[in-house]
């Protein structure tokens, strides 16, 4: 078994269908710039909550949660294909 690095990510995802949607689009939100994302970890969560009332009652209007994902570093790191775009540095040319 090779061992391997990763790069760890804090997210805050949310959802006014539920926590399951909160994870899944906080997810793909990441992946648009991150490569190799191989986990997650939710650390945290929430809901917003009007007059007082719980789902059940249909006062939750939108569920947060915060979460860990983590990003298999290649041997490019930390260049453009392992790190989110607005940070990276372009990768040397590979010969």
């Amino acid at each position: 078994m090779s061992s391997h690095v990763y790069k760890l990510l804090e997210l805050t995802g949310s959802s006014t269908l539920g926590i399951e949607d909160a994870v899944r689009s906080a997810i793909a939100k990441a992946s648009e710039s991150v490569r190799h994302i191989q986990w997650f970890e939710v650390t945290e969560t929430r809901g917003h909550v009007v007059e007082g009332k719980g789902r059940a009652l249909a006062g939750v209007v939108e569920d947060r949660l915060h979460d860990r994902i983590g990003a298999r570093i290649d041997k490019a790191f930390p260049c453009e294909s392992s790190m989110p775009r607005r940070r990276a540095r372009p990768c040397p040319s590979r010969s």
